[in-house]
């Protein structure tokens, strides 16, 4: 790396460019400083996969003291014998691509870890590495996410049997998905869960999208995650002909739960009530919310319950949070969670402007040199 570095650094200086190695190591010509604001990006709740932060705790010890400290059951509360399950032999590829498939239906689980990892995240970059965070953003549940890894909701007050026990997220907005069947009631009693439907990802733009979704009843734009990608859900059929007249890119989606749209109504009382927990405080902290695109007006405790509901039942707007961060002074975008979707998405949205968007987590990297590619940027 040095030997690179004293090769190549010189003429990306010169040309006032950037420098960076497959390792991590980074050199830019034009640094943003100090005057940059940071902010925390907390992604939604469907990333987690096998395997994750399998390497954390060797590499930061105090992190799993930190964690045992604040959970009564910690193996528990991080879902540690379906993330690191254990056998007599090593599971192959289609072993393991069952057991992810499985996770990914099970949606306590991944509520569970996602909110889990934030915490040990925000706690590594915060505590550990020492950077100065002044405030955040949540991509759909990862709204409830950051409340409780930046201290927003007391992390004492923990309930993740809530969410294993109501009926919501067993066979509401998931499952059988009673609360579709009940809407729309021409649909066969018989009729299997997964023909019921559908999410898929779309590569166009929002304008054209929703010009083209006017034409169906059961089609619903849930998703903006760059101005050039999207997630529409609904009526499995209705979204295939939907995706066939705009003639884009698409696939479907694997994360299926109902959200982000009108059908999810006759369950908001439910989910204000899976989000109302003990509140705690920000510490200085400025946090955006997708309910008005606009800082956290408190920490009223019955009001963030309501106003996350809200979030859930509606649109959510990612290039919308980002810009409304940018224009607040925030340049540095790190995401606190499973995988590097918002990350790609915050350099999908900003584009040419100057700013860093890094992960601490990636897929198939080991923790040190994911973190330390953070570091580096």
């Amino acid at each position: 790396q040095l030997g690179l570095a004293a090769r190549d650094i010189p003429g990306a200086h010169a040309a006032g460019g950037e420098w960076a190695t497959p390792a991590g190591s980074f050199f830019t010509a034009r640094p943003i400083g100090p005057e940059g604001k940071v902010a925390l990006v907390y992604p939604g709740a469907f990333n987690s996969y096998p395997g994750l932060g399998q390497d954390l705790f060797r590499a930061f010890p105090g992190l799993l003291e930190h964690f045992e400290a604040q959970a009564e059951e910690p193996a528990r509360q991080l879902r540690s014998a379906l993330l690191y399950p254990r056998t007599y032999v090593t599971p192959g590829r289609r072993e393991l691509m069952e057991l992810e498939s499985a996770l990914g239906d099970d949606v306590p689980f991944m509520l569970a870890t996602g909110t889990s990892f934030a915490i040990l995240y925000t706690h590594l970059v915060r505590r550990v590495l020492g950077v100065t965070a002044h405030g955040g953003f949540g991509y759909s549940l990862g709204e409830s996410s950051m409340l409780f890894a930046t201290g927003g909701w007391s992390a004492e007050g923990r309930r993740d049997d809530l969410i294993s026990d109501t009926p919501i997220f067993r066979d509401r907005l998931v499952g059988a998905r009673r609360t579709v069947r009940e809407l729309w009631r021409d649909i066969p009693a018989d009729a299997p869960d997964k023909d019921l439907w559908a999410s898929h990802v779309l590569l166009t733009d929002e304008r054209t999208a929703r010009a083209a979704i006017e034409r169906y009843d059961r089609v619903y734009l849930t998703h903006v995650n760059t101005p050039g990608e999207l997630v529409i859900a609904g009526d499995p059929t209705e979204c295939r002909a939907l995706i066939e007249e705009l003639g884009c890119p698409a696939a479907r989606s694997p994360v299926s739960v109902v959200m982000h749209c009108p059908v999810v109504d006759a369950e908001l009382d439910g989910l204000a009530g899976l989000n109302d927990y003990p509140t705690g405080s920000l510490d200085g902290l400025e946090l955006f919310s997708a309910y008005d695109y606009q800082e956290l007006p408190g920490l009223d405790r019955e009001r963030i319950a309501r106003r996350i509901a809200h979030t859930l039942r509606s649109p959510i707007d990612f290039p919308r949070l980002v810009r409304t961060a940018y224009d607040r002074g925030y340049r540095y975008f790190i995401e606190v969670g499973p995988g590097a979707t918002c990350s790609r998405w915050v350099r999908d949205t900003l584009g040419e402007q100057p700013h860093v968007a890094a992960c601490v987590d990636r897929r198939g990297v080991p923790a040190t040199k994911s973190i330390a590619q953070l570091a580096a940027r």
